[in-house]
């Protein structure tokens, strides 16, 4: 996404949101996210169905208040680097950062931009300002899971341009 931010005119920047937890905080959630796709894909499978049950607009679930955890550090470093608008490429950093608008302790634009081929469950806890999705066929989706239509743009994932060449 940075370098499709940059050829677009833009100063952007890549930042490891988990990693401002400090690099075990890191570490643990995104080995334990390949690990057990890698590993026990049928255990992910169960994880990713029920969350699927659990995933409501009505109520906020464990993932939202694990990633809660996690707003100080960010808060803390966008004191130091400014920005004007995020991009959030995960659902972590969406909960986040809706955490962190909803109690007023900031107030930037947040796009999410969905890297799957479907409305993945919690997707419906955020809040942000926009969200690109990968393909039209999915905003039906997205507004039956409870995000306002006039939010949704199907502009693909931005992707390095050596990925267009044949």
């Amino acid at each position: 996404m940075v370098e499709w931010a940059r050829l677009l005119g833009h100063e952007a920047e890549m930042v490891d949101m988990m990693g401002l937890a400090g690099p075990r905080v890191s570490k643990m959630v995104g080995g334990a996210y390949v690990e057990t796709v890698r590993c026990a894909p049928r255990v992910f499978h169960a994880l990713y169905c029920a969350g699927g049950k659990l995933s409501s607009s009505e109520r906020r679930s464990p993932v939202y208040y694990a990633n809660r955890l996690v707003a100080e550090p960010l808060l803390r470093y966008l004191e130091k680097h400014p920005a004007d608008v995020i991009l959030s490429p995960h659902l972590f950093p969406a909960e986040t950062l809706t955490y962190i608008k909803e109690k007023g302790l900031a107030s930037l634009p947040v796009l999410a931009v969905s890297t799957d081929y479907t409305c993945i469950p919690f997707w419906e806890e955020t809040r942000c300002d926009g969200y690109i999705l990968p393909h039209p066929d999915l905003m039906e989706e997205y507004v039956h899971r409870g995000i306002p239509a006039e939010k949704l743009f199907s502009l693909g994932i931005p992707v390095r341009p050596a990925f267009s060449e044949p």
